[in-house]
This record gives structure tokens, sequence and C-alpha cells, in this order.
């Protein structure tokens, strides 16, 4: 019990810290939480938002995956999301394209998953991919911002042949 009260407050230490954007510190803190027997996660999910922060990208999909493990539902959807973004960071493409194939897949909406496996797409110069997913993109956001990116992101791909 010890143990695990200590992990808990670990946890809500580095919490605080990350929120104030003391991200190394937040990464010291939230070492006993993850040494613990039963990892949670929301304490997966913090170890991955803090090493996104601190451009440690292959821990973070370490985290964001284990977070995948431990996920159902939304919680899963959302950790998906962060795995592919992190692996993006991380410039490790086809896993990222892999991950948010899972999301397309399962016809999860909300994660703007066609555009991130679009950039991914860009990123590995699989023009026709990219343009295919920016479309998708672009026809599923509702957000104003992200479709003039998208349209920008076609035009750029459309200026470049």
């Amino acid at each position: 019990n010890m143990q695990t009260g200590a992990a808990h407050c670990s946890e809500l230490l580095a919490h605080e810290q990350y929120t104030a954007g003391e991200y190394d510190a937040a990464w010291q803190s939230i070492q006993p939480a993850l040494e613990a027997s039963a990892v949670s996660r929301d304490t997966q999910m913090l170890h991955g938002y803090i090493q996104m922060q601190r451009e440690e990208y292959k821990d973070a999909a370490e985290g964001f995956e284990a977070a995948v493990g431990l996920s159902t539902g939304e919680q899963r959807y959302e950790s998906l999301s962060w795995l592919g973004q992190a692996q993006y960071a991380g410039k490790d493409y086809q896993a990222a394209i892999d991950t948010f194939t899972q999301l397309i897949d399962q016809n999860v909406e909300g994660y703007e998953a066609y555009g991130y496996r679009a950039y991914c797409q860009v990123a590995l110069d699989n023009r026709p991919a990219a343009e295919s997913d920016f479309r998708q993109a672009l026809q599923r956001t509702k957000d104003h911002s992200k479709q003039d990116e998208y349209r920008n992101a076609l035009k750029a791909l459309e200026e470049a042949k």
C-alpha cells in the first residue's frame, strides 16, 4: 500500500509540474509511478505527454502504446491518436501510418486520423496516398482551420507536380 501511495503521489507531482511547463522535473517525478507494479493508463498517458514535450518521441510512443493496451473505447482511440503523433514526430512514418489506419478502419471520428496519415504519406513521398488522405480529411473535419490547412496541403502537392 505504501508503494502504491508513493507512486500515486509521484504521479500527482509530475502532473502539477507538467501543467506548469516543468517537463524535466515532471519526468523525474513520474519515475516512481512508472516503476510501480500497477501502472495505469493515466500514468502512461502522462508519461507520453511529458516525453512529447521533452522531444523524446520514441519513449513517448512507448508510453502511449502502453496506454493503448490499458484502454478501451474512446480512451483507446485517444491513446492511439497520441501514439501515432509520437511516431510521426519521431519520424517513424510507417508505424504512424499503421496506427492512424487503425483509427480509420474503426471509423473513429474526431482525431484527424486522415490528416495525420496524409502528412506521413507526404514524408514518405507517397503523393497519391497523401492526396487521397488530405481529401478525406478535408471532407471529415469540422474544424475550419484544419480545413484551410488541408486545402493548402493539397494545393502544395498540386504545385509540386
